[in-house]
């Protein structure tokens, strides 16, 4: 059997790869982002302004396409690399002006717009569930970790039952009353002595 051929078990059965055939899609796959990578960096040897909201949609979309040549879902820090700015800078931007700066807006959109394709493509098993959910929760979208067991817990309240329901200031001023009437007692009880 020649390597570039599919080896067949059965027509009811799907077709599989031989080894040495997968380990030639993964080196090419591998080879193909890696040279996509390097270029992208290469290309970035300025800084894109990012007060020119169509420069940046410019480039983003020449780092879209790149990203649909070879296979890869963008992500954000790809789009750093490609803007000639660092990682944790479009970070910043973004968490800072999201709400003000048609930019950050973009950027922002660009970010869940890839993180939907993401999920979308874990759910059908296209990517690794786990390295999809690392790269999610590492987003800056928020995703949290809600695998620890969820307990309700009742307040109880220790107040006695007489303070129970009042404001603080209701509280405070029945507590001292209770107390002016307790030592009250005491100097009536110790002048009758």
């Amino acid at each position: 059997m020649q390597n570039s051929e599919i080896m067949q078990p059965g027509k009811d059965q799907p077709q599989r790869y031989s080894p040495q055939q997968t380990a030639a899609i993964r080196k090419a796959a591998v080879q193909d982002v890696l040279l996509a990578q390097t270029n992208l960096l290469e290309k970035a040897d300025t800084r894109t302004n990012l007060k020119n909201v169509e420069d940046v949609q410019r480039v983003t979309a020449e780092y879209i396409n790149m990203c649909a040549d070879v296979g890869i879902v963008p992500n954000l820090e790809g789009l750093a690399a490609r803007l000639g700015l660092s990682r944790s800078y479009i970070y910043r931007y973004i968490r800072e002006s999201a709400e003000t700066d048609p930019t950050a807006a973009f950027l922002n959109s660009q970010r869940l717009a890839w993180a939907s394709a993401r999920m979308a493509l874990a759910e059908r098993g296209m990517l690794d569930s786990p390295m999809s959910i690392f790269i999610l929760r590492n987003s800056g979208l928020n995703f949290s970790n809600r695998d620890e067991p969820e307990v309700d817990v009742e307040e109880q309240d220790k107040k006695p039952p007489w303070l129970r329901g009042l404001r603080e200031e209701e509280e405070s001023k029945r507590l001292r009353e209770y107390l002016q009437c307790l030592t009250d007692d005491e100097d009536a009880d110790g002048e009758t002595e």
